[in-house]
């Protein structure tokens, strides 16, 4: 049974104990910001940063995203672990996710090329780096939720976790 915890607040604080707390279980993160969007390995990262438009830190187990928008910090922590605690300053929601079937991969940009870089065409005039990924092609396995409430009859998946970067099958 999987979890659900949210934050909202003018401190980035309790995102970034969070995110030292549970950066074992998040090896990888996207990171958009404006005019840019990249992944890197989550070690690289201290925590919420100023200049972060928007951030995914995330594991087979486990999603911490969180984004700024004008001084005010949003986050969404999402665990596997039915039983795990809160992160400090996160509220638990209500209701529990229901996970349906196994985990998807979604073709990501590129292909591969010498010294590991992705590369695609025209379209992307940089090299993108998926870290992990040893392959000519890359893809990102995603897990579909929806919210178990009294309240939805027929729940359909409404949260999409990210997994893990995978090498792909460019059929």
């Amino acid at each position: 049974m999987a979890r659900a915890f949210t934050y909202a607040g003018t401190s980035s604080a309790p995102i970034a104990a969070a995110f030292l707390l549970y950066r074992a279980e998040l090896p990888v993160a996207l990171i958009e910001r404006i005019g840019q969007i990249s992944f890197a390995e989550s070690t690289t990262l201290q925590g919420p940063q100023d200049d972060d438009v928007e951030v995914r830190a995330f594991g087979e187990s486990a999603e911490l995203r969180w984004r700024s928008d004008s001084g005010h910090w949003h986050a969404l922590f999402l665990s596997e672990d039915g039983d795990i605690s809160p992160p400090s300053g996160f509220t638990l929601e209500p209701g529990n996710l229901i996970r349906y079937g196994e985990p998807r991969p979604y073709a990501l940009w590129g292909e591969s090329r010498e010294g590991g870089a992705f590369r695609e065409g025209q379209r992307l005039p940089r090299p993108l780096h998926y870290p992990g990924v040893a392959g000519a092609h890359a893809a990102i396995q995603v897990a579909l939720y929806s919210v178990d409430s009294e309240e939805a009859e027929n729940p359909l998946p409404s949260i999409v976790r990210y997994v893990k970067l995978v090498a792909a099958n460019p059929e």
